[in-house]
């Protein structure tokens, strides 16, 4: 009696496809984790850079601009405001 062959063993697999896209090559794998490291280091030594700028040019406004203490005046309140006359408020209280 002969052997029963089971479907598909055997034979390998079965590379001929009926349609074949033609020129598909495999994306390249691209280093994603070292080009985000390369432009995270850049971009931490531009604002290092960058800060000491900032803080450069903060010094010399605050030395440049800083502020001549003056003695306080001392403003009088007599000086300001005339006194009230007390006769005419008193005349002026009798008339109500």
């Amino acid at each position: 009696m002969g052997k029963s062959k089971q479907k598909g063993s055997g034979t390998g697999k079965r590379d001929s496809a009926v349609f074949k896209v033609a020129g598909v090559r495999k994306p390249k794998i691209k280093s994603v984790n070292t080009n985000l490291k390369k432009l995270n280091f850049k971009n931490k030594q531009k604002t290092e850079e960058s800060n000491k700028v900032f803080n450069s040019v903060q010094r010399a406004i605050t030395e440049t601009t800083k502020p001549v203490k003056q003695a306080p005046k001392k403003q009088s309140s007599t000086a300001s405001k005339p006194l009230p006359d007390m006769e005419e408020t008193a005349k002026q209280f009798a008339q109500l």
